[in-house]
């Protein structure tokens, strides 16, 4: 038996707890999806081999300004914590794609009032 979206939101209190539900839902959805590729391939991939040396060079000498600044940081934080491997070179990269889809989610449904639009927005972006 199917439950309807309007007696499956009953059950929250305030709508912010429907939007703290959808952010950790889509978010850990995500998380599923996203992880069992990431040390695939178990080299560099693309333009990674560029990434990752800048990060090493900001791990080493705290400087290296060229463009993008924030995805090198988070790429450093997260070869600091996984270690220098296709873990710690994606991480950065999963985490902030589930966050992305998760905003997605958040907005559709702020938008729409509609949790069937927002699964559908999940279902989309993911399948993308």
């Amino acid at each position: 038996m199917l439950i309807s979206s309007n007696s499956f939101l009953k059950m929250f209190k305030t709508e912010a707890s429907v939007l703290a539900f959808l952010w950790a839902s889509s978010f850990a959805v995500s998380l599923v999806l996203f992880l069992p590729n990431i040390s695939h391939p178990p080299g560099f991939a693309f333009d990674e081999v560029f990434y990752v040396s800048a990060a090493n060079h900001i791990s080493s000498h705290n400087e290296n300004w060229s463009h993008p600044v924030l995805g090198k940081w988070l790429m450093k934080y997260a070869i600091d914590f996984f270690g220098n491997n296709p873990w710690g070179w994606r991480m950065a990269s999963v985490l902030s794609a589930c966050q992305i889809v998760s905003i997605l989610v958040l907005l559709t449904y702020r938008i729409t009032k509609s949790l069937p639009m927002a699964v559908t927005s999940l279902t989309i972006s993911l399948l993308n």
